[in-house]
């Protein structure tokens, strides 16, 4: 007679039941897309109700129209909000907005009428504050805009005035177009200057230290702000903080 011990087999481990998988992400990425879609039509659908087929506004006719989009201020300055509203329609957050020479004027602008779909503000040797006829490019604008530096004080006062979302300006003052001085906003806790050496006006767009900030800058989380560390890898490049006040 056999004397081995019986094999038993190893007991089953329990089965886990399977999570069921919830279409939640899915139907939030449909809802973004078709809202964004929706939000398309309704701004397009506005602005051909308003400001061409409705004859209720009588300041507002086909003429007002063709002359409005016959500058370019406001060719941007429709297609930059209609941007806006597309980006932040279609993915539910706040957007950033990165503003070269007049593109940041136009930026600082955006996040005065809009500001709960602008994040961040930075600007790039853009001449917003202080005497902003002290550049070399004033009279280039008044002939392609056919509008004044001096036109609509009250605006002007307010694009160089404190934002309601935190921004950047950085700048260098070998610019070379835009007077550095027109580019110093109010610091605060929301609101710094960056100065970048030898950096012209031009070349503040591909300038290394320059985008090294921009990056830094639109990596912070959303709500949160901190001053800028000028002790990356371009160091060398900024200037110290104290000569960059308004």
């Amino acid at each position: 007679m056999s004397t081995e011990p019986l094999a038993l087999a190893k007991p089953r481990a329990p089965r886990r039941p399977t999570p069921r998988r919830s279409n939640f992400e899915l139907y939030s990425w449909l809802f973004m897309r078709i809202s964004g879609l929706a939000l398309i039509i309704l701004v397009l659908g506005h602005l051909l109700i308003m400001n061409i087929l409705d004859g209720g506004v009588h300041r507002i006719n086909f003429a007002f129209v063709a002359g409005r989009w016959a500058s370019p201020f406001w060719q941007f300055w429709d297609l930059s909000m209609l941007w806006l509203a597309e980006i932040h329609g279609a993915t539910g957050r706040k957007v950033s907005i990165v503003g070269w020479s007049l593109g940041g004027v136009y930026a600082r602008d955006l996040a005065l009428q809009a500001p709960d779909m602008v994040r961040y503000v930075v600007t790039l040797g853009s001449p917003f504050a202080n005497d902003v006829r002290a550049t070399n490019a004033t009279r280039l604008y008044e002939a392609l805009s056919g509008e004044a530096v001096e036109d609509n004080p009250e605006l002007r006062a307010a694009i160089s005035g404190d934002l309601p979302v935190p921004t950047t300006s950085i700048y260098s003052r070998a610019d070379g177009i835009v007077n550095w001085r027109t580019c110093l906003l109010r610091p605060s806790d929301t609101a710094e200057n960056i100065e970048v050496h030898l950096a012209s006006h031009i070349g503040l767009g591909v300038n290394a230290a320059a985008l090294w900030a921009v990056a830094d800058r639109l990596a912070q989380t959303e709500g949160e702000f901190k001053q800028f560390d000028r002790s990356g890898p371009f160091a060398i490049a900024y200037a110290p903080p104290e000569t960059a006040q308004s």
